[in-house]
Order: structure tokens, then sequence, then C-alpha cells
């Protein structure tokens, strides 16, 4: 049975992983003009700002999300906004990201695109265009600027990158 959620206009602070969760199969996640803060650099928990997971699909936009770096052991990063484990279609448009480890995250994710998003970092930010393992993303017009890898791309993953501009990344 398909379900949609959507969260609009909200504040979300003060959490302890996932600031706005949607997750399984089946349901559809709408994230509109919120402002989601995490803990700033941090080595207690991997935090993410908004994430799709196990299956759900859904949209991000006009959102502002910011201060997501994890400081503790690796492999672990914090997120920005995460794509994880899903085959459904995720759409993350016209978003501000600042100071997130990875900004937009995408693993184990087929269908997702990544349009017109601003993305700055002024330290602890590790890659805008962060795609791991099975992740596939297509990114239009995103405007990149202070992270340590304005994009990427491990083996096993695809990046489509069209317009926009990386500047200030130590690497492109």
């Amino acid at each position: 049975v398909g379900r949609t959620v959507s969260v609009t206009d909200s504040t979300v602070v003060d959490f302890q992983k996932n600031g706005i969760d949607f997750r399984g199969a089946g349901l559809t996640g709408v994230a509109t003009g919120n402002t989601a803060t995490g803990w700033g650099p941090t080595p207690a928990i991997a935090q993410n700002g908004i994430l799709w997971v196990s299956g759900a699909g859904g949209s991000a936009s006009g959102n502002t999300v910011s201060g997501f770096q994890y400081t503790g052991a690796a492999p672990a990063t914090s997120a920005g906004l995460l794509v994880f484990a899903t085959s459904a279609p995720v759409v993350i448009a016209s978003n501000v990201i600042t100071d997130a480890q990875s900004s937009i995250a995408v693993a184990s994710s087929t269908d997702v695109t990544a349009s017109d998003n601003t993305i700055t970092g002024t330290g602890g930010v590790l890659a805008a265009l962060d795609v791991q393992s099975g992740g596939v993303l297509v990114a239009n017009n995103n405007v990149i600027s202070g992270a340590t890898y304005g994009a990427a791309v491990v083996a096993g993953a695809s990046l489509t990158l069209t317009g926009g501009s990386i500047t200030g990344s130590g690497v492109g």
C-alpha cells in the first residue's frame, strides 16, 4: 500500500541520529521548506539531516540543511541529505546545504537526481556529492564551493554531472 508523508516548513534541531527520516517500501517522503540543523562537528553520532531509506522515495526542495559533521571513527560519516538502499525515485532540488560532511550522499540507490542545490563548506565538508557503492546520481546545475571533494564517486557507483560549478575545492 502506497502512502505519502509530507514535512513542510518545520524546524528540526536537537535530535539524535536522523532529523527527517523517510523509511520503508511504498513510502513517498516529501520535505519542503524545512530547516534541519545538526550538532556540528561531533564524535557522538553520525547524524543525517534528511534521509530516504529501505525503499522509500520522494523529494526535498527549498530546505536549509546545516551542521552535519561526524568526527568519530571512520568509516562512518554524516550527511545533509542521504539516500540509501532504495530503487524508488528521489529528487533533491533547490536546497541550501552548509557544512555537511557528505552534503548529498547516495548509496545502493539507483534513481536519484540532485538539481539546482547550493552546497557550501567552511571546514569538515568531505564531499559535496558523495556517491558510494551501488549509488547512481544525476546532478544538474548545482553550485558547490569549499568542499574537500566537489564530487566523490567510488567503484561500483555512477555520477552524471551537468552544468553548475565546483569552486574552492582541493579536488574537483
